[in-house]
């Protein structure tokens, strides 16, 4: 099978061509979109929060909703895969899942597993691409508890042997199994084109980086990013904020700040047009892919780039959907994703799976499509 994936070095926005027409009633033809008529937009009531800095750099925000008796609690942590050593590619991950797993100096993972079972609560762990997280969720009267368990995963884990091993065999068993998907091929190379298959964002575990992984290592990766200054708590439920606030400081007394600052994040290249084709000779269908580092949300054209994605591939009345589907029936499935970001650029992409025979014509309507929503202002 061939998969072109071609990558573009402009961001897509609709760009309206304006003719002159003399007639005023032609004029209003042009524009029927100044006949519908839209309600009110309902009025947006944000909650009442208060934010709140405590003496080991923790960042709390805290909102009370006393309509249910439930309090939930979510962190963000500065810890993420951008960090992690090539060679050790899937650390953060494994971190991640054993962190909760894998028990603490006050209880065994299996015995936290029971006790938060038995309240019909939750606590999780995890670390992605830039950020690290953690949840809990458990009924007013069991919210201590479980707030002290969440205490003891980020601060005392002690990273359990088998439950490392059992971690990195559940990695291992996705691996065997990810080139199963064509789309999933097509997207991992595609990263790879875009950011360079060296990239912290493009890089994907292998067998040999998930075996070379150890405790000592989950152990370093904890002990480097894991730190109350590089915390935000978002609690939101059924408490007494001044109260919530002095469980959270007696929970986490003790632990210490970090002593070095974060590595630098890892700039985003810029590369050349390319294209590049992925073979897999056992399949009778290609997956046709196009696109460009994309942009952050906090880009002056965020909006304009979400309405020109619609307008492209958002939807069974988008512009690929009719073109590549509906009228040359080349695909059964089309469209494309806006690639947006919130500390990174994301990636444009627009794709369509059709047969090998097939994919020149299909990548020429593609083009075709993006051509018309170039901007002006690129």
């Amino acid at each position: 099978m061939k998969r072109f994936l071609l990558k573009t070095t402009a961001l897509l926005l609709l760009t309206l061509v304006v003719v002159a027409v003399t007639a005023p009633e032609a004029s209003a033809a042009k524009r029927p979109w100044e006949k519908f008529k839209y309600p009110d937009l309902g009025e947006i009531q944000m909650p009442t929060y208060e934010r709140v800095e405590l003496d080991n750099g923790m960042i709390l925000f805290l909102a009370v909703d006393t309509e249910l008796p439930l309090v939930q609690l979510s962190a963000t942590i500065q810890a993420g895969s951008i960090y992690e050593p090539a060679h050790l590619t899937g650390l953060a991950s494994v971190t991640g899942d054993v962190l909760r797993t894998g028990g603490t100096e006050k209880w065994t993972g299996d015995e936290i597993d029971e006790i938060v079972e038995n309240m019909g609560a939750s606590v999780e762990t995890w670390v992605g691409g830039s950020t690290g997280g953690a949840y809990l969720s458990a009924l007013t009267e069991d919210a201590d508890k479980a707030l002290e368990i969440l205490g003891q995963i980020l601060m005392h884990p002690v990273f359990d042997e088998d439950k490392i091993t059992l971690a990195k065999s559940q990695v291992k068993a996705g691996i065997s199994r990810r080139n199963d998907e064509p789309m999933g091929i097509a997207m991992r190379e595609f990263s790879k084109m875009i950011f360079g298959a060296d990239h912290p964002l493009a890089r994907v575990e292998e067998y040999d980086t998930i075996g070379s992984i150890t405790r000592d290592d989950l152990v370093m990766f904890h002990d480097m990013f894991f730190h109350p200054d590089r915390m935000y708590l978002v609690v939101i439920g059924d408490f007494e904020i001044q109260d919530m606030i002095t469980k959270i400081e007696t929970t986490f007394a003790g632990w210490e700040k970090a002593s070095a600052p974060l590595p630098a994040d890892p700039a985003t290249p810029d590369f050349p047009r390319t294209v590049n084709v992925a073979a897999k000779d056992d399949l009778t269908q290609s997956m046709v892919l196009m696109g460009h580092k994309g942009i952050r949300n906090d880009n002056e054209h965020y909006a304009a780039i979400q309405v020109a994605n619609k307008i492209l591939g958002g939807g069974f009345s988008s512009r690929l959907f009719n073109e590549v589907r509906s009228k040359r029936g080349l695909a059964y499935s089309t469209g494309s994703q806006a690639g947006t970001g919130w500390r990174f650029p994301g990636t444009f992409v627009a794709f369509t799976g059709t047969k090998c025979e097939t994919s020149e014509q299909a990548l020429d309507v593609m083009l075709q499509q993006n051509e018309l929503l170039i901007p002006a202002w690129l």
